[in-house]
């Protein structure tokens, strides 16, 4: 329905160019190699391939940052995401550590460039896609969001359903990590009792508000079931 699902529509853009940008080319690389390694299982070459190309990736990545104009480009966002996603692909164990550093270079890098990015088609899903990695990383660290809601949603909305499932995201973002701030720090006491059911009454809004969006949303946001 001309949402944005996810799926990096900036890429293929990048990749048909004459000559892409060597480390988003090489990041990309590495993604392709490690999904193929994944398929094919245990004992093929593919793993290393990938392990030499997110190398090199890495390296010219970073060499990129240095570069006040390099930084600001797409590719180099996009970079830094395919590095992500080769975490995700091919890390056992550490994975989910080594993802969030990039994810959190991702936000960094948003931050910096402003809302300057989001007067292009590619600028725009880049900003949607970190948003969205920035509210899982947000969800699974405990760690507040960088930026407040409306930062990450005014002037940066494709499809109003999904965008407002990330508004609701985020809020949960930042309820969870000052739940967690107060009951690590707080001392049992009638007046932090009453700061907690205060906190307990605001999760419960936002539980509202989840609810409510499920039950508005457009047809093909909708399930069905397939087989019974």
């Amino acid at each position: 329905q001309g949402s944005t699902r996810g799926f990096m529509e900036y890429l293929l853009p990048m990749l048909k160019t004459e000559t892409p940008v060597e480390h988003f080319k090489l990041a990309f690389d590495a993604c392709a190699f490690a999904s193929l390694g994944s398929q094919v299982g245990p004992g093929n070459d593919y793993d290393q391939a990938a392990l030499g190309k997110y190398t090199k990736a890495l390296s010219s990545t970073y060499k990129a940052l240095r570069d006040p104009e390099m930084a600001k480009h797409d590719s180099t966002l996009a970079a830094i995401l395919l590095l992500g996603l080769y975490e995700n692909i091919s890390s056992k164990q550490l994975g989910m550590l080594a993802w969030g550093s990039h994810t959190e270079g991702a936000i960094q890098l948003v931050r910096a460039r402003g809302k300057k990015q989001l007067r292009t088609k590619a600028g725009l899903h880049l900003f949607i896609a970190v948003r969205t990695q920035m509210i899982i990383h947000t969800l699974s660290s405990g760690k507040p969001p960088v930026m407040g809601v409306d930062w990450w949603i005014n002037d940066a909305v494709k499809d109003e359903s999904a965008a407002s499932c990330q508004r609701i995201s985020i809020r949960c973002g930042e309820l969870r990590a000052e739940v967690n701030r107060l009951l690590a720090t707080l001392p049992r006491s009638s007046e932090n009792i009453e700061l907690i059911l205060d906190l307990i009454r605001r999760c419960q809004v936002v539980d509202q508000e989840c609810v409510a969006w499920a039950k508005d949303l457009p047809d093909f946001f909708e399930y069905k079931t397939v087989a019974w």
